[in-house]
């Protein structure tokens, strides 16, 4: 259980019950694992635990970029696995049981007093603060400390969450004047939390900078390509020009709605002068864009690309994840990708020479001078057509490939076959083929049929007129032209929808 001010009404906190360190962990490779101070992190990025002395003593790093800090240990040591940080804050005790578990990291061994301290923050007495072997492990004892438990613990809880409130709203205060007075721009609790003595000048100047910028990391998470990362000031100007825009554009909409009228004649957005200024304004204001998109969204993207490319396990975030999938199972993708096109080309040409032979059998009709047997035949071949038709597109693709390759299995098995010859044989990517092909021929086959039965009735006959074998070309050549325009169309929507597995409408151009 750790200091709080609450705890401190009914819990002596005076004595040390756990002698313990704060620790920094970086990776082996890193460049930083030869530190000896907590002034050679200037400049990092520092992950700490929410809520907990580990995360607020981050602070103490000069120019630190003090990252948002999440809720488990088990996050913030996976944080610096990833390489979204360069170190983080660590209890010294359990140390060893964490570089027993990830040998790929390491402690940082800081110089005597060159550690964290915990002068400036009142919640970390109850620990004794260090890092590594060199640290400074002095007594958390003090007379604040004993002042507070000695105090009256009396009152109800509202009354003294009152008080609590009371007493941080007048320290915020004091410090705000303090920077204020100073010459400092502050950054509201955040940045000023841990400035508990005067300064004044060029100090407090500098100290409030560097954490308005850590504040500003923390609110707006950037990747690690950013240029725009160590140009806070820049960028916030930036921001500015953008809004101021955004104003002035509202503005001159609401006075051209109010005075759509005489727009021209009193606004002063219309005049010559303000519209180039205001033109060229937008320029820059499109470059600011530009800029800002490039630096949030494209290097962000990259940055998220090299993480996910570069990781040893799945990344929590959602884009990172989607991408380290894409990249660690890059070559299913590849496979996948080919075999697709492989089975939309060779399916398509073989369902076109099928669909013309069922095409054939399906606009048969008995003639009066046809024998028993002709007809007996185009009342089979018709028949069949219709019902293939029929049936083929009126089921799921996924039916028939389960179908198709379970069947066809299963009767190679009865043949004595073992399961590695019927495998040589009967392969996924041939009843693919099978299905594929046979489903496709079902469409193609009506939409021929639609082309062909769509010709004009009085051409047909004016080609079937000009005699029977010897003037076939003749006919050939009548019917062709119809037969190109309506059809084909058609023909080209089925051919390019047979890698799918599913089809929710019939051809348009069919007919039952």
């Amino acid at each position: 259980m750790s200091y709080t001010a609450e705890r401190a009404q009914s819990i002596d906190f005076s004595d040390s019950y756990l002698d313990d360190g704060i620790s920094l962990i970086v990776k082996k490779d890193s460049t930083y694992a030869a530190a000896t101070s907590i002034a050679d992190f200037a400049g990092t990025s520092v992950l700490g635990q929410k809520d907990t002395f580990y995360d607020d003593v981050i602070d103490q790093i000069p120019n630190v970029n003090h990252m948002t800090p999440v809720a488990t240990i088990p996050n913030v040591v996976e944080n610096i696995e990833q390489g979204t940080c360069d170190a983080i804050t660590f209890s010294s005790l359990s140390v060893p049981y964490l570089l027993e578990d990830y040998p790929d990291l390491v402690e940082v061994k800081f110089a005597d007093g060159k550690g964290f301290t915990d002068a400036t923050n009142p919640r970390q007495r109850g620990h004794r603060q260090g890092s590594g072997r060199g640290s400074s492990r002095r007594s958390t004892r003090s007379s604040a400390a004993s002042r507070m438990t000695s105090a009256p613990r009396s009152g109800t809880t509202a009354q003294t969450a009152s008080r609590l409130r009371w007493t941080s709203a007048r320290r915020e205060r004091t410090l705000w004047q303090r920077c204020l007075t100073s010459r400092a721009i502050p950054c509201g609790e955040e940045g000023l939390r841990s400035s508990s003595t005067p300064t004044t000048g060029t100090s407090c100047w500098a100290q409030a900078s560097s954490r308005c910028s850590a504040c500003c990391s923390r609110a707006s998470p950037r990747s690690s390509w950013s240029f725009l990362a160590h140009a806070f000031a820049i960028e916030f100007a930036m921001y500015y020009v953008l809004v101021a825009w955004l104003l002035v554009a509202a503005v001159a909409l609401v006075t051209k709605i109010v005075s759509r009228d005489r727009y021209e004649a009193t606004s002063p957005f219309a005049k010559p002068v303000v519209r180039r200024v205001v033109r060229h304004v937008s320029y820059v204001v499109w470059g600011i864009v530009l800029v800002l998109v490039v630096d949030r969204v494209v290097l962000g993207i990259a940055a998220t690309w090299e993480m996910a490319t570069t990781a040893s396990s799945r990344p929590t975030d959602s884009f990172a994840s989607a991408l380290y999938m894409l990249w660690q199972g890059r070559q299913i993708f590849l496979t996948g990708i080919a075999t697709t096109i492989e089975l939309a080309v060779f399916g398509t040409i073989i369902a076109f020479f099928l669909a013309l032979l069922l095409v054939f059998l399906r606009i048969q009709k008995v003639d009066r001078p046809d024998n028993d047997l002709v007809r007996f035949l185009k009342v089979v071949g018709s028949d069949f057509a219709k019902v293939y038709s029929t049936v083929v597109r009126g089921t799921p693709m996924m039916v028939q490939a389960g179908i198709i390759y379970f069947g066809g299995f299963g009767i190679m098995r009865g043949t004595g076959l073992s399961t590695t010859e019927i495998n040589g044989i009967w392969s996924t990517f041939a009843a693919g083929l099978v299905t594929i092909s046979l489903n496709s021929t079902a469409y193609m086959m009506e939409v021929l049929r639609g082309g062909i039965e769509s010709v004009d009735g009085g051409q047909t006959e004016a080609a079937r007129s000009l005699g029977p074998l010897p003037v076939a070309g003749d006919e050939q050549g009548r019917l062709s032209p119809g037969y190109q325009v309506l059809p084909f169309p058609g023909f080209r929507t089925s051919s390019s929808s047979t890698s799918r597995t599913r089809r929710s409408s019939r051809s348009s151009a069919s007919s039952t």
